[in-house]
């Protein structure tokens, strides 16, 4: 027996690290896929380094007991399915070459009556369990494994995101955002909460406005804009990517499943004529 050299050892090693790294980063692209659909996010728009989809698996694989589970269940069914699927196959092939050896009976026997000689019959091949296309094999296990990770990341990236949705149950953090109101159509006058003491100056007078779209959505967010833990009602941070803040207004416990929040995006100040406060929970009085 033979010692492999270094470098088949090496070489070895490099395809399973890629192969590895591929599958880490198609379980995270579905995840943050899932997570971000949820919010009406396309992913694609988000400027995500590479690295950071090699974490996520971590979340969907062992994030909580229900996630250990659902990965325990889907590396046994993986072996099974890949069981079935090649005998389905085999048998398939064994089908295939038994129409193929009766299509060649009938030709030989059409020519026996045209020559009038003995039918060489050509004999019919025995059903084998065994896969005899090794390429065929490989593309249906990694058909099953893509196929049930896939599943196991988008219900888990959607799962966390309804999780996030709702207030009582969200890690996302509370925001308070304050900017001039050149910036920032939506929202109170600083001087409606307090006249004596307020929190940001506008720069610059009020803009004239324009609207393009539903003028009720606009209104609904100018009149609730404000978190007010006694109407159940809480601003959470969502992303920060691209120059760009994304808020929305987390859901009650109560609200329905097919309920999704409405988000916000706003345009990040380069000039500093912004303040974004961060809270894991919201403030229910001040003094």
């Amino acid at each position: 027996m033979t010692t492999p050299s270094p470098p088949t050892i090496l070489l070895n090693l490099a395809s399973a690290a890629g192969l590895i790294g591929a599958g880490l980063y198609y379980t995270g692209w579905v995840y943050r896929w899932a997570y971000f659909a949820y919010y009406q996010l396309g992913i694609t728009s988000l400027d995500f380094p590479v690295e950071s989809f090699l974490l996520l698996p971590l979340q969907v694989f062992f994030g909580t007991p229900q996630s250990i589970a659902n990965t325990l269940i889907i590396a046994l069914l993986i072996p099974i399915l890949f069981q079935l699927s090649t005998l389905c196959l085999a048998f398939l092939h064994w089908q295939y070459q038994q129409w193929l050896t009766r299509l060649k009976n009938w030709q030989l026997k059409r020519q026996n009556q045209r020559n009038r000689r003995k039918i060489p019959y050509a004999p019919r091949p025995r059903f084998q369990r065994q896969l005899t296309l090794p390429l065929a094999s490989e593309l249906i296990l990694l058909s099953w494994i893509l196929l049930l990770i896939f599943h196991l990341a988008r219900d888990q990236g959607l799962k966390d995101a309804r999780r996030d949705a709702v207030n009582p149950t969200s890690t996302l953090p509370v925001v308070t955002l304050i900017s001039a109101k050149e910036l920032l159509i939506l929202g109170k006058e600083a001087g409606d909460l307090d006249p004596n003491q307020p929190l940001f100056e506008a720069l610059t007078p009020e803009d004239q406005q324009s609207l393009i779209g539903d003028p009720n959505l606009a209104r609904i967010i100018q009149q609730r804009n404000l978190t007010d833990t006694e109407q159940d009602r809480v601003w959470r941070l969502l992303l920060e990517r691209g120059g760009w803040l994304y808020l929305f207004r987390a859901l009650p416990q109560d609200a329905p499943k097919t309920e999704h929040p409405v988000l916000l995006g706003v345009a990040k100040s380069s000039a500093g004529r912004q303040l974004l406060i961060l809270s894991p929970e919201p403030v229910k009085s001040t003094k």
